[in-house]
């Protein structure tokens, strides 16, 4: 996941957080955060497609093209994703690395 000032969190992802951690959130005492997050997160459902199934419906390319950008447009993703440093590096230093491998 790339690093974003916004977090998008599925009311079934907080429910694992409780249960699936309670012994960790009761270790470090954090159950009061989680408490007071819960409080100030607005509630709402989140739906998510793989692009690849829009891609397969029988529609005429340009019908899911049309839908896939207008859907994009509303998406809840951020637009402006922040990498460090360190992975544009990484990114750099693998795409260069495949410049100079034999071809499989």
């Amino acid at each position: 996941m790339l690093n974003s000032s916004k977090i998008y969190i599925t009311e079934t992802a907080l429910q694992k957080i409780e249960t699936e951690e309670a012994e960790f959130l009761s270790k470090i005492n954090m159950n009061t955060i989680l408490n007071e997050f819960k409080s100030l997160c607005k509630n709402d459902t989140i739906y998510f497609i793989d692009e690849a199934e829009v891609q397969n419906m029988a529609y005429d390319s340009n019908t899911k093209l049309c839908f896939l950008s207008l859907l994009r447009e509303y998406s809840i993703a951020e637009r402006y994703n922040k990498i460090s440093s360190k992975s544009d590096d990484l990114i750099f230093n693998y795409m260069e690395n495949r410049k100079t491998m034999p071809p499989s």
